[in-house]
C-alpha cells in the first residue's frame, strides 16, 4: 500500500514537474517576439531587449560568482597558511584535495572551486543590431571566424594578381603574425574538412 501511494506521488511530481519545465523553456520570449503582434521590426527589437536583459543577468551572475570564489580563495589561503595574493589555482586545487579528499573514482564528483568561467557555459553576445543586421558580414555563411581566416589568407592572392590599373585597390600587405594571431580566433571544434584547406592556405603564404 505505502509502495503503491509513493509511486502515485512520485508520478505525479514528475508530470508536474515536466510541465513546469516546458512552460519554462517554450514560453520565455515576449510575445510581440512570437508574432503574437505588431510588425516585424517591433518582434526584433523586443527579442533583442530580451536578450540583452538576460545577458546582463548573466553578466550579473557571474560577478557574483566571481566575489564568492575570490572569498573563497582567500580563505583557503588562511586555511593553508599563505598569502592570499599569491594563492594560485594550483594552489587551491591542493588545497581542496588535501582538505576534502574523496575515494570517488569519477573527477567530476569530486570537490572543487574553480572560476566561474570554467564552471558556467559561455553565452555568446549579441551579433545583431536594433534593425535585425548582424555585426559581422560573413555572418550568413554560418562560420564567419573560419571564412575570415581564409578570406585573409587568400587576401594577397587577390592582390597580386593581375588587373586593370582602374580597378586596383590600396591595401597594404599582410604579415604572417597577423595571420596566425587571427587564426587563434577560430573556434576549438572545427572539423576536418574545414580545417585542412585552412593549413593549405597558411602553408601558401608562409
Amino acid at each position: 500500500m505505502l509502495r503503491s501511494v509513493s509511486q502515485c506521488v512520485f508520478g505525479q511530481f514528475i508530470r508536474f514537474a515536466n510541465v513546469n519545465f516546458r512552460k519554462a523553456r517554450y514560453s520565455t520570449l515576449p510575445h510581440s517576439a512570437l508574432g503574437m503582434g505588431g510588425s516585424k521590426s517591433d518582434g526584433i527589437a523586443s527579442s533583442i531587449e530580451f536578450y540583452l536583459q538576460n545577458f546582463q543577468s548573466y553578466e550579473n551572475m557571474l560577478e557574483e560568482e566571481r566575489i564568492k570564489y575570490k572569498n573563497g580563495q582567500k580563505f583557503l589561503a588562511r586555511l593553508m597558511g599563505q598569502d592570499p595574493s599569491s594563492f594560485g589555482q594550483e594552489q587551491v586545487d591542493e588545497a581542496i584535495r588535501y582538505l576534502f579528499p574523496s575515494g570517488l573514482k569519477s573527477r567530476r564528483a569530486h570537490p572543487k572551486l574553480k572560476p566561474p568561467e570554467e564552471v558556467y557555459p559561455e553565452k555568446k553576445k549579441l551579433q545583431f543590431d536594433k534593425t535585425g543586421r548582424p555585426f559581422h558580414d560573413l555572418y550568413y555563411t554560418g562560420r564567419p571566424a573560419y571564412f575570415d581566416v581564409m578570406h585573409v589568407i587568400r587576401l594577397p592572392e587577390v592582390i597580386h594578381f593581375p588587373r586593370k590599373p582602374a580597378v586596383y585597390w590600396k591595401i597594404s600587405t599582410i604579415s604572417l603574425t597577423e595571420v596566425t594571431s587571427t587564426v587563434i580566433l577560430l573556434p576549438s571544434r572545427t572539423r576536418d574538412h574545414w580545417f585542412w584547406p585552412l593549413v593549405s592556405g597558411l602553408q601558401r603564404t608562409s
